[in-house]
């Protein structure tokens, strides 16, 4: 049986680098092929926004690597729906994660609730946290 490995991703997208930390580990995990989950809850939850803009801050975004996950066989993307609510986001302000191979399709973050992210966490061998 694989190893199974969740990245909870909590920072906000900017100020801190831990969400590119994180999209890094994604990319290192997925070339594993282990059984990878990625949940983005509280503030990390804005990382998935479209109306990104890094340009007046000097940092180099990352919307570009999310929207690649599917490419990378990273299919198991869900983002937090508490923490969507508390911060006023609705779904359709998300970005797509990729577009799905046979039907083309855009693919986007699975919204799960707190409840459903323990189960899922009590499923794992390893969590990262960032």
């Amino acid at each position: 049986m694989s190893q199974k490995m969740m990245i909870m991703i909590h920072k906000t997208p900017h100020g801190t680098i831990a969400v590119h930390e994180a999209v890094e580990v994604m990319f290192i995990m997925a070339a594993y092929e282990m059984g990878l989950s990625v949940v983005f809850t509280d503030d990390a939850v804005l990382s998935l926004l479209k109306s990104q803009d890094t340009t007046d801050i000097g940092i180099k975004g990352f919307v570009n690597s999310l929207k690649a996950l599917i490419d990378w066989d990273v299919t198991q993307v869900y983002v937090d729906s508490n923490a969507l609510e508390q911060r006023n986001v609705l779904s359709d302000q998300l970005i797509s994660i990729g577009n799905d191979e046979e039907t083309d399709e855009p693919v986007y973050a699975s919204a799960i609730n707190r409840k459903e992210i323990r189960q899922m966490m009590s499923e794992q061998n390893h969590i990262l946290s960032f």
